[in-house]
């Protein structure tokens, strides 16, 4: 089996993002909304979000969320993420659960 290219996986995965937001704007914005309302309060930092957004996306096993959040943590100075390289085993998780952009699949 040959390694997924993550770059040009996250590049694909944006372009979806953005299909998906000319289909679908309201959940888009919804999904910004969340997303500002973090960075609005600040309690944990930008670098703290991004760790925990990027366990949860280890944890449902999201591809996409996991290389977005990877390369969102490493601007924001997380460098060394080798440690969260190597997916743990986690309990099925529910499709219900699973975000919009990540029912892509890739392989």
């Amino acid at each position: 089996m040959a390694m997924l290219d993550w770059n040009a996986y996250r590049q694909h995965l944006n372009v979806r993002i953005g299909e998906m937001a000319k289909l679908s704007p309201d959940t888009i914005k919804g999904y910004q909304t969340l997303t500002a309302a973090g960075q609005k309060t600040d309690l944990l930092g930008p670098k703290i979000r991004e760790l925990i957004s990027l366990a949860v996306a280890v944890t449902v096993r999201c591809d996409g969320c996991i290389t977005v959040h990877t390369e969102a943590a490493a601007r924001r100075g997380k460098r060394s993420l080798k440690h969260l390289a190597s997916r743990p085993p986690s309990m099925p998780v529910p499709p219900s659960s699973i975000p919009p952009a990540c029912w892509t699949p890739t392989r």
